[in-house]
């Protein structure tokens, strides 16, 4: 079944048009499948670094902090990219993912002291 599954998931991936359908069998081939070739991985990868704001927010609402390292590791995530996952995250309850990107600002970007002087 594992070969068999991962065909199929590529043969979605590489034919569908619609992108949601796309991003979703990208997520599981990347992420979830074991017997992806290195060749479907390369392209599972591609499109994700090619995605990776709604990649992102997907694996945010997922709350999995595994997937979203991993995610963070193709590329990274700018500040602002933070910013927004950060919300989702908080808005949505997913309380590892929020604290593993607040984690993740905090080391690379830091936080600045409000100045509130009159």
């Amino acid at each position: 079944m594992g070969r068999a599954e991962a065909m199929e998931n590529y043969r979605r991936f590489s034919t569908t048009g619609q992108s949601e359908l796309k991003l979703n069998c990208a997520l599981l081939g990347y992420f979830d499948l074991d017997e992806v070739t290195e060749a479907e991985r390369a392209e599972y990868e591609k499109y994700l670094k090619f995605r990776v704001r709604p990649a992102s927010e997907k694996i945010v609402r997922m709350d999995d902090t595994e997937k979203l390292q991993k995610l963070y590791e193709l590329g990274g995530f700018t500040e602002q990219q933070i910013r927004v996952l950060m919300g989702i995250a908080g808005e949505e309850g997913r309380l590892s993912s929020l604290a593993w990107l607040l984690r993740l600002k905090k080391q690379n970007y830091g936080y600045q002291d409000k100045d509130f002087s009159l």
